[in-house]
């Protein structure tokens, strides 16, 4: 009841606080054309009480008495940084707060006042001395700077130069713009660059007096405002205050914790060290070599005697000349069509997939992650969205497809490990997948046993180990050959297709087809000479088979490299009904004038989808591909929950949380999250500029 009645408080205070700030706000304001001064002291006020409201927050300042923890504020005993009360904490707020407000409504009354410059000069510097004296002399040990030379003195002449330049570009008075930017600069470098903890009081009155010395000459540098530049303060300010409390949430929760991050992933694993960017290069480098977690080369020459380069190659090349001998009907280069399109995304699809499963590491894991997900999540969606627009039962459809939608990641990676779940040999299969697999061996295992011998399987075995509820015969006829038949079916049927194509489609339709229809002529002559599933046929000492077949189960998670794939089908069948959704909208809005007018000369409806639909909803689809590459770049709780980053899965999340909290890396964590921030600002930026374009 305590913990609760504390919370309760907590947040009864800071929305009181907060209602009253804010509505404390709008009435300070109104006084900038009524009285001046009073203005000017009340809003100096303000400032003062969130300016030392921050600091002893953040507990950066020592407490009543000069003791360092709130718990000394009540009793006044020895320094043991433990936590107090929430009502010490209050008690020690207010201890600061209350001083520093009427510190600064007395600056801001003297200033209201003052409309020499030279005296407001004075004042302006006398209030930032005595202001940052303070801070210095009250400020904890364990955060007194020891000063390094070079940061010192390089931050706040570059931002110097950088002030005086933004101030001449804006047509502004160039000496507080340069005297702000150089303070900031030796707060950066006096304090941002130096090593925390123990510094002797020289060195912090150094690194925190000067610059509150030059924020005061630059709020001393301002005109006394005349009756216009009064108007135009409540006019404007208005808009600020309702702004304010979105720009507070973005800085406390996004900008600071942001410019805490790129300063960490300087420094060394104990947040202490300058090091530069040896952080940045430990991601790709390790001791001068190659760094295998991360970015490991060793086994690249094996793509080149990779399957899938040998299948992918050959699929890309017919593409492409299936497009060039369209683009000769046509006039152009190459005219890509669906049937020439699909062989080449399929042959770079098996070629970037060869790549990815011999460049190991974090960041190939990510990059694998972004394309393979984005790409068939994306095409998939369409694909539904597509073919189920106008169909009967399309809202029961999209409904089951969209449902993943409202399950948690670490819900759908649970439900996938269950799917994917292996058991040893001697154990029944309880994973979906794995028991689908081993039927399938159980029904045509033992056409080619491992000593060339004939012999038959044993398929009460498999029953015993959990299949049998999948297990039929039909008319005793071996279900193997079912299986055969079924195949021979899709590839005559895709062959038919290929036929029937080729009037219209010419070449293009043929080859797609009949390509897809090796798939399935596979499929059956695998089934009849070997069988398909997972079944292993038993042998003796001698090596001879003892008509025995057990199930072969698939470890998904744990065999790479094509683990990875695995766990990017968790976000695939989450993802594809996102895309399903905006892009079925999108269909829909696609004017019907333009298909009937396409269908009026000739056009099927192959053609008309991409010759009139896909165009016609090109931004919608870089609007979901754009979407989803923010989603994947920063995936973490699938891997997380599934492998752990086992397995040669890790990614660059969850390396950076591990990183970062397991083994206490703090300088390699902060690198990599600024790493993965600058992975997906590229992407944001472009999707805000799409937004604003369609916006104008």
């Amino acid at each position: 009841m305590g913990k609760l009645f504390v919370t309760v408080l907590s947040v009864a205070v800071a929305v009181g606080v907060f209602t009253g700030l804010w509505v404390g706000v709008n009435l300070i304001f109104d006084q900038t054309t009524r009285n001046w001064s009073r203005f000017s002291a009340l809003a100096g006020g303000l400032v003062g009480f969130i300016f030392f409201s921050i600091i002893h927050g953040n507990r950066l300042i020592k407490n009543i008495g000069g003791m360092e923890s709130a718990r000394d504020a009540l009793t006044f005993g020895k320094d043991t940084r433990e936590p107090t009360t929430f009502l010490g904490d209050i008690v020690a707020l207010f201890w600061w707060a209350i001083p520093g407000a009427l510190i600064f409504a007395l600056v801001g009354y003297l200033l209201s006042k003052a409309i020499d410059p030279k005296r407001r000069m004075i004042i302006g510097v006398v209030a930032g001395l005595v202001v940052s004296l303070i801070v210095a002399l009250e400020l904890k040990t364990i955060y007194r700077p020891r000063l390094q030379t070079a940061p010192l003195i390089a931050w706040p002449a570059v931002l110097a130069i950088v002030g005086y330049g933004y101030a001449t570009f804006r047509k502004r008075r160039p000496l507080p713009t340069t005297a702000t930017f150089a303070a900031i600069g030796w707060v950066l470098g006096g304090i941002g660059s130096a090593n925390l903890g123990g510094g002797p009081l020289s060195e912090t009155l150094l690194a925190i007096v000067i610059p509150g010395a030059l924020m005061g000459f630059a709020l001393g540098s301002t005109r006394h405002p005349d009756g216009v530049a009064r108007t135009i303060i409540d006019q404007n300010s208005r808009a600020w205050i309702f702004m304010a409390p979105a720009i507070l949430f973005i800085s406390a929760t996004l900008v600071l914790p942001g410019i805490i991050t790129l300063i960490l992933s300087f420094r060394d694993d104990d947040g202490d060290g300058f090091v530069k960017a040896d952080n940045y290069s430990g991601v790709f480098r390790s001791n001068g070599s190659w760094n295998e977690d991360n970015f490991d080369l060793t086994n690249w020459s094996n793509f080149f005697t990779s399957r899938l380069l040998w299948f992918g190659l050959p699929l890309l090349v017919i593409g492409v000349l299936l497009a060039m001998a369209q683009g000769r009907r046509t006039g152009r280069v190459r005219d890509w069509t669906p049937q020439s399109g699909g062989v080449a995304l399929a042959g770079i699809i098996l070629l970037l997939f060869g790549a990815f499963s011999v460049l190991r590491g974090t960041v190939f894991n990510n990059l694998w992650w972004v394309f393979a997900v984005t790409v068939f999540a994306t095409a998939m969606g369409l694909a539904v969205a597509s073919w189920s627009d106008g169909a009967k039962g399309e809202r029961i459809a999209k409904s089951l497809i969209f449902m993943p939608m409202a399950i948690s990641f670490v819900g759908a990676s649970i439900i996938w490990r269950f799917m994917y779940r292996s058991q040893n040999l001697n154990k029944p299969q309880t994973g979906v997948l794995n028991s689908v697999w081993a039927w399938l061996g159980s029904k045509t295992a033992g056409a080619a046993p491992a000593s060339g011998e004939a012999t038959d399987y044993d398929p009460e075995r498999f029953n015993n180990l959990g299949v049998g509820i999948l297990d039929f015969e039909f008319f005793n006829f071996p279900a193997k050959w079912l299986f055969v038949a079924v195949f021979v079916a899709f590839a005559a049927f895709f062959t038919l297709k290929a036929i029937r194509s080729y009037p219209v489609h010419k070449e293009a339709g043929a080859v797609g087809w009949g390509l897809a229809a090796l798939i399935p002529a596979y499929l059956a002559v695998r089934t009849a000479v070997e069988g398909i599933g997972g079944y292993r046929i038993v042998e003796d000492a001698n090596g001879i088979a003892t008509g025995q077949v057990l199930p072969n189960p698939i470890t998904f998670l744990e065999t790479g490299p094509f683990n990875n794939f695995w766990l990017m089908v968790v976000m695939l069948w989450i993802e594809t009904g996102f895309a399903m959704v905006i892009l079925s909208a999108a269909i829909k809005a696609v004017p019907s004038e333009y298909i009937e007018a396409a269908k009026i000369d000739g056009a099927d409806d192959t053609q008309v989808f991409w010759r009139i639909t896909v165009p016609q909803i090109a931004p919608t689809i870089g609007v979901v591909v754009t979407t989803i590459i923010v989603r994947v770049t920063k995936v973490y709780d699938i891997v997380k929950v599934m492998t752990g980053g086992n397995f040669d899965t890790d990614v660059l999340a969850n390396r950076m949380i591990s990183q970062s909290f397991q083994f206490g890396r703090s300088g390699t964590g902060a690198a990599l999250a600024i790493l993965l921030f600058l992975s997906v600002l590229p992407v944001m930026v472009m999707n805000i500029r799409r937004m604003q374009k369609e916006a104008a």
